[in-house]
């Protein structure tokens, strides 16, 4: 599905708020155009021909996201879409792009289409730039980390200056926050909370059920209503999930893995990575003992578990964690996306086990 000459994925990374600010503002700045699925021609050059509502017709280079948010347009499976050539795909796109057509929002970053989003998503996304204003107003809460920039989002991290638990005898996990938006059709602002273990500054996105906060897509509400009510929630959320998530880690050192769980994970994993030989690298498992396993959880009954395997859900955890930083990202994910579905199995990870 991808020509050779496609725009490339941009990605920043800073631990600092006023570089941070810098980069939102001089190199992230997104502009958008309305048009119809209908309105955009696909070319061999990785350009998009297409006519904005109430405009003259413009043609820009794009990049990857772009295209898989075409092939959900016209219901094409990712996986197929990245089996076939560009010349396919272009075919096939412009076959079906009557019958699915709707109303779109076109995001442009530096000059290229980097996604697509709904038609009134100027009016529900919510601002880079006041999302990170709004948190650095608490400096005395907060303790910023650092922040990952990219054309399809950014990811800030916050440690709560007294949150701190140590699973094994000096090995220390600080606990925070992180932020998440894009200004570019991917997901809307949300928060979770986050750990770090500073033995090799490994980060971790725990699960949505410890308390999640979202931005609000009400168009009823005022754009200052929603960044009162969204600072409000982090606030709360913040000091709420500092004793829950320090529990998880309470007691987990020597908890070992169910069969059936490590088989759930590694499919999570291989799903995310497109590769299972990756994903073995990264757990540290030997292929046949992973398959060993597999074998035996097919024949299990519905609801069953199966045993404990040999190896420990902690070590798991920081395994799959340190993977998000040093993975190789494939032609179907960039590094910023890959490391933030990898930091969040790596969260979830922590409830494996638990009676």
């Amino acid at each position: 599905m991808l020509p050779q000459n496609l725009v490339p994925t941009r990605e920043d990374q800073t631990a600092d708020i006023r570089t941070a600010r810098d980069l939102l503002e001089q190199q992230y700045p997104t502009t958008y155009e309305t048009t119809t699925l209908n309105d955009m021609t696909l070319h061999d050059d990785a350009t998009v021909e297409y006519i904005p509502l109430n405009g003259k017709a413009n043609r820009l280079p794009f990049t990857q996201g772009f295209l898989e948010s075409l092939a959900k347009h016209i219901r094409m499976p990712l996986n197929y879409a990245y089996d076939i050539y560009f010349n396919l795909f272009r075919e096939n796109f412009h076959r079906r792009k009557a019958a699915c057509s709707c109303g779109l929002t076109l995001c442009i970053v530096r000059g290229a289409i980097v996604n697509t989003a709904p038609a009134n998503y100027e009016n529900l996304r919510a601002p880079n730039l006041k999302i990170l204003d709004m948190l650095n107003v608490e400096e005395s809460v907060w303790q910023f980390k650092n922040i990952s920039l990219s054309d399809e989002g950014i990811s800030i991290n916050f440690l709560h200056p007294t949150g701190v638990v140590e699973p094994k005898p000096g090995d220390t996990i600080r606990v925070g926050i992180r932020v998440t938006n894009s200004e570019t059709g991917g997901r809307y602002a949300k928060v979770t909370a986050f750990t770090e273990r500073l033995v090799c500054s490994n980060g971790a996105v725990m699960p949505d059920s410890l308390g999640t906060v979202w931005w609000s897509t009400d168009r009823r509400m005022h754009e200052t209503t929603k960044l009162n009510a969204f600072r409000k929630k982090t606030l709360e959320l913040l000091q709420g999930t500092l004793p829950a998530t320090i529990a998880i880690y309470d007691g987990i050192r020597d908890r070992q893995i169910l069969q059936r769980e490590f088989v759930h994970l590694f499919r999570r994993m291989n799903y995310a990575l497109h590769s299972g030989e990756q994903a073995d690298r990264i757990l540290g498992i030997a292929t046949e003992d992973r398959v060993r396993v597999q074998t035996h959880v097919r024949e299990l009954e519905p609801g069953d578990h199966g045993e404990a395997t040999p190896w420990l859900v902690f070590d798991l955890h920081n395994r799959v964690t340190a993977g998000a930083r040093q993975v190789v990202p494939s032609s179907r994910n960039s590094r910023f996306s890959l490391r933030e579905r990898l930091e969040e199995i790596g969260g979830d990870l922590l409830l494996f086990g638990r009676n």
